[in-house]
């Protein structure tokens, strides 16, 4: 490649990675929020907005006369909060985030993993994508710095200006690679008893969203059970688990028996059984106490991991809390949300840990 274009591609690249890094860190600094953020769960239908410093990136877009692109700059400059009459400002940029849910999606990502226990990974390896580039896709996958050299090369040749045309455009195809998909069944169980106040069931959305969310993306089709209680429980729908809601009392063991069945029944054909609990620990009685340790006991058995997640904003443990604590297992985890903050606390306690 010529000096000039190498430039061009160096420039580019340092401008990108520049504003990647300024969102990862507004994002950072607010992900605690987002993760609760009803909007970005499917719970609201209002917009959001995000300030942050912004780096202007120059934009794609379709020449009015012919069909082809042009290298655009942005009217306000490419520096993040623009002074007078379109001069760079030395404020931070306010940009509307089109694609948030995916960007905190990327930010989760980055930080989680499947867990390992004893040194052996519970669910195999982590399926791997491969980028190739092709020239035909659409416009999200659309890859701007080797759509450009590609233009670069091709009016350098022609002795033209750079302008884009179609025949330059390169769009990434992501392919798995031959990493085994993992085989495992995960267990999921909400309590929707009357205790459960909205605060707590949004608290419990969000913390199934986004590991659904995670465990898809990074991990292909595993099969998900979605299994909802009260004084019963029974397997519904996922769009059923995110979206119902009732009331009533709470015996917990009957949740735990269908997530007992259900684990059997996958460790019998060899498949691996993950098995996580959202409640706050609100029973009926001491007696289904002591059934529902008993139960987890077994669960155990037919597991590689049971994860009992408690929403208490007061910090007490709860009188199923306290009897699940007499369980002694290495791949049993008991974690407590207190609040919206907990959130991705309880998140990052249970994937986060087994990152290297």
């Amino acid at each position: 490649m010529d000096p000039w274009g190498l430039d061009l591609e160096r420039g580019a690249e340092r401008d990108r990675a520049r504003h990647q890094e300024l969102l990862r860190q507004a994002l950072a600094s607010h992900l605690k929020e987002l993760v609760v953020e009803e909007a970005l769960i499917g719970g609201g239908e209002r917009g959001l907005r995000l300030s942050y410093p912004v780096l202007r990136e120059r934009r794609l877009r379709f020449a009015q006369d012919e069909v082809e692109l042009e290298l655009m700059h942005r009217p306000d400059g490419n520096a993040g909060g623009s002074g007078a009459d379109g001069a760079a400002g030395d404020q931070p940029g306010e940009e509307e985030l089109e694609w948030l849910h995916d960007r905190v999606s990327e930010e989760l990502h980055r930080r989680w993993r499947l867990p390992e226990l004893e040194g052996s990974p519970l669910f195999g390896s982590r399926p791997a994508d491969v980028d190739r580039l092709r020239p035909v896709g659409s416009w999200p996958n659309l890859h701007r710095r080797q759509s450009m050299i590609a233009a670069t090369r091709r009016a350098r040749m022609q002795g033209l200006p750079v302008r884009l045309r179609e025949e330059d455009l390169r769009f990434r195809s992501s392919a798995p690679d031959e990493a085994p998909a993992p085989d495992c069944l995960i267990v999921a169980l909400r309590d929707v008893s009357g205790s459960m106040g909205d605060e707590k069931k949004l608290l419990c959305r969000s913390f199934f969203h986004w590991l659904v969310d995670f465990v898809r993306a990074d991990y292909g089709p595993l099969e998900i059970a979605y299994v909802v209680h009260h004084t019963e429980a029974r397997r519904v729908e996922e769009e059923e688990f995110f979206r119902r809601v009732e009331s009533g009392g709470t015996k917990v063991s009957s949740a735990y028996r269908v997530a007992l069945d259900l684990a059997r029944t996958a460790k019998s054909t060899g498949r691996q059984v993950l098995v996580l609990h959202f409640t706050d620990g609100d029973n009926w009685g001491d007696s289904d106490n002591r059934v529902s340790r008993d139960l987890v006991r077994e669960i155990l058995e037919t597991s590689e991991l049971f994860a009992y997640v408690e929403v208490r904003p007061h910090g007490r443990a709860s009188g199923l809390g306290t009897a699940l604590s007499e369980v002694e297992a290495p791949h049993f985890r008991t974690l407590r949300v207190a609040d919206r903050q907990g959130v991705l606390d309880a998140l990052d306690a249970l994937f986060g840990d087994a990152q290297g």
